[in-house]
């Protein structure tokens, strides 16, 4: 059974390691800085001016009327790309996502000042549905050209799972269920500006390396945050190692456990923002053109919906019967490695109002069983780059992806260049052409670089 694992990217006794994880955290925090904020977190911004910010109606919610105690949203993207040059294969192919997402909380119905205990939490149910092909199977290249795809294009449960969430330092979040690992780890919302699956969803060489579930796929999980809103926060999580549940004829509901089967990854992350206001003074001319300004002469308050800046460092640990690269029948025990990902403030001399300089790296440490141990990317995502438009976003990204010595199959490297224009279309929808300049595709030297073509769109109710 171990054995099967490696189809899912096509698809898509010592020292306790715990302790020695746990004990580096430790050790980084105390050298965290002081006043920052954790990047998920929403900025504290004051009622005296109007905030221009994207806030997407809940509209099948207000539709169908759900009750307070109900969040329901429902998702469409497609992407449609073409190679008009290079690669094996010149073609265009299509593919989609449509997610449903349910919450249910007693606390979305009330303001959090009032919450009892029952109201921290939550019952959530995501669906996936996929279909279309990929344009990276006929190119072909490994960096999927249209991250919507993989896992198998059919509908699935994308994850289900309980969680307690609060505001006030410690525990700040636990949740457990059948969960995405890189929902919570390994991940920014900087990715997703990207359409390349080299750069969106989580930092590709993890589960190119590491067989643990990325969207929409799930496995057992559970995973806790700690620390305080306004500070250096912690998050362990611990998974489930079962490739096989992510076969298609599964449908994401394969609810197994088996001890004798099952393998265990664990990951821990420390997450250091530099900032907590995310908000930007700004004024609009008259000719609808946004300016940044100082404080004193603001009219608006500009979210541009960027992370906050900062740093996270990370590391996971797999224990399983891992197939060697170079012989498939035998197996290594061991499966860790770490990484980061640092992002810095920067409209490159006021080209953007606001614009994040982001970089990330993972690295394995047993390239015996790890298909992608070295993995790095960059990039920069700029709002506001036509100032009347201070919604849209300019992308720019490199990734790099190394195989290991010891892949029989002679891959050595595959890089990925982008270039995308994200076009908001109001609250809901947006519309993203994109240039991706593919480099050694499929990493053999035998596959012409390529150049692709597309258009993702995006749209919410």
């Amino acid at each position: 059974m171990a054995r099967n694992w490696r189809k899912w990217p096509e698809l898509m006794k010592r020292r306790n390691p715990l302790q020695r994880l746990l004990g580096l955290a430790l050790l980084i925090s105390c050298f965290s800085p002081t006043e920052c904020a954790r990047s998920d977190e929403l900025p504290t911004v004051q009622d005296s001016v109007p905030l221009l910010q994207l806030r997407p109606e809940p509209i099948l919610q207000n539709w169908l009327d759900v009750p307070d105690w109900l969040s329901l949203s429902f998702g469409y993207v497609n992407e449609i790309n073409g190679n008009p040059w290079g690669g094996l294969e010149q073609t265009a192919t299509y593919t989609h996502n449509l997610s449903l997402n349910m919450t249910a909380s007693s606390g979305l119905a009330r303001s959090v000042e009032d919450w009892q205990e029952w109201d921290h939490w939550s019952l959530t149910a995501n669906l996936s549905q996929r279909s279309g092909t990929s344009l990276s199977e006929s190119i072909p290249n490994a960096q999927a050209v249209q991250q919507i795809f993989g896992y198998g294009q059919t509908f699935r449960l994308a994850g289900l799972w309980v969680e307690r969430h609060q505001t006030e330092t410690g525990l700040l979040k636990i949740k457990a269920g059948k969960v995405a690992t890189f929902d919570d780890f390994a991940s920014s919302p900087l990715f997703c500006f990207y359409s390349n699956n080299g750069f969106c969803g989580q930092i590709w060489g993890i589960p190119n390396s590491l067989p643990v579930a990325a969207y929409p796929a799930n496995q057992y999980g559970a995973v806790a945050h700690l620390g305080t809103t306004d500070s250096t926060t912690l998050r362990y999580g611990i998974y489930q190692i079962n490739p096989d549940g992510f076969e298609p004829e599964y449908h994401g509901a394969d609810f197994q456990l088996n001890a004798s089967r099952d393998g265990v990854a664990q990951f821990l992350q420390i997450d250091w923002p530099f900032s907590r206001t995310l908000a930007l003074p700004v004024k609009q001319l008259d000719d609808g053109r946004v300016v940044r300004v100082p404080e004193d002469e603001k009219d608006l308050d500009f979210i541009s919906g960027l992370p906050a800046p900062g740093v996270q460092l990370g590391g996971w640990l797999g224990r399983w019967d891992f197939p060697q690269l170079v012989d498939p029948e035998q197996s290594s025990a061991r499966n860790d490695g770490v990484y980061g990902l640092v992002s810095l403030p920067l409209t490159l001399g006021d080209l953007a109002l606001d614009g994040r300089l982001w970089a990330t790296a993972s690295y394995g440490f047993n390239p015996d069983v790890q298909t992608i141990p070295v993995f790095v990317a960059a990039g920069w995502v700029g709002k506001g780059v036509l100032r009347r438009r201070p919604h849209d976003a300019l992308v720019l990204g490199v990734t790099h992806a190394s195989w290991s010595s010891q892949a029989p199959s002679g891959q050595d490297w595959e890089s990925i260049l982008e270039l995308g224009y994200q076009i908001a279309l109001g609250d809901n929808a947006s519309i993203q052409p994109n240039l991706q300049f593919i480099l050694n595709p499929d990493g053999t030297g035998e596959v012409p670089d390529s150049i692709a073509i597309g258009v993702q769109m995006t749209v919410l109710f």
